[in-house]
């Protein structure tokens, strides 16, 4: 069986990404996700496809409901709360889409790599202020090696990442 390098890797990333979402997420039918989810979900995605919908709760215990799923040729993950507000999004880049500040990164700091993928990770906060935070994540790979270097908002390096500052809060 031939394994999807970047499909795998994209899964991987996912699982890494709700780390401190509940263990005990339940794959559920698009019927058990409430309307105030499917009315955002599918005006931001119109047209997504393979859709595959769970239930989990964050670290402070509220309902959350993520959605994985192919848009425009791209794998996506987007979670919502219970109020129908995107509260994460994961993007993988399409080969040859991958912002040019980081393909020159790997171009300029590695010999005979591949780009195994490039994700956009982006946190949503509702409160006082409407904001966001964004990272990117490059992942390459070097001699059978996965090395990952991850990327701020304005695509400048990051030294150190804390993983879980990509976990739903």
């Amino acid at each position: 069986m031939k394994v999807n390098i970047t499909k795998a890797s994209f899964l991987l990333l996912a699982v890494v990404a709700l780390a401190s979402t509940s263990l005990n997420a339940q794959s559920i039918s698009e019927n058990d996700v409430p309307f105030t989810i499917q009315k955002w979900y599918f005006s931001k995605y119109p047209g997504a496809h393979e859709v595959e919908w769970m239930k989990t709760k964050s670290q402070s215990g509220e309902q959350l409901y993520q959605a994985d799923f192919e848009y425009e040729d791209q794998q996506v993950i987007a979670v919502y709360n219970e109020k129908g507000k995107q509260v994460y999004e994961n993007l993988e880049y399409k080969k040859g889409d991958s912002p040019l500040p980081i393909v020159d990164h790997a171009t300029s700091n590695y010999e005979k790599f591949k780009i195994v993928g490039v994700h956009k990770h982006t946190n949503f906060y509702y409160g006082a202020q409407n904001n966001s935070s964004t990272n990117y994540e490059l992942i390459v790979k070097v001699d059978k090696q996965l090395t990952t270097v991850w990327f701020n908002e304005d695509l400048n390096r990051q030294d150190q990442f804390d993983v879980s500052n990509l976990a739903i809060k």
